[in-house]
């Protein structure tokens, strides 16, 4: 069982982008359904990303050098998802809707997890 909430939330959005898949599915076919996937797999991977750079630091640090991390972590998650999404358009671009729809879906993951309780922390 999942304990913490970044891992909750990579793995909420890789759900939502195997249901988005599942739905997509039969009423586009498997480009589409892929598309789908890779929306919310995408969201998963800067999330995951995200979350080793920031969260798995154990070292006490200053106020200052934990902003910093941060700062750099959403700076490079933007990189990594201009990247990204680069990539996917040059293979994908005829299914753009399904997998933004699914990426848009696996952001409302954060949502959720406002309401989980945290287990042995991060």
């Amino acid at each position: 069982m999942l304990k913490s909430i970044p891992a909750k939330i990579v793995t909420g959005q890789l759900l939502v982008g195997i249901a988005g898949a599942a739905i997509t599915w039969p009423l586009a076919g498997a480009k589409a359904a892929l598309g789908a996937f890779l929306g919310g797999a995408i969201g998963a991977l800067l999330s995951l990303y995200f979350a080793i750079r920031v969260f798995m630091r154990r070292d006490a640090e200053s106020p200052r050098a934990m902003l910093r991390a941060f700062q750099r972590a959403e700076m490079l998650k933007f990189v990594m998802a201009a990247a990204l999404f680069s990539l996917v358009a040059i293979y994908l671009a005829d299914v753009w809707i399904p997998l933004m729809t699914t990426f848009v879906a696996s952001l409302a993951v954060y949502g959720l997890a406002l309401t989980w309780k945290s287990g042995d922390g991060y």
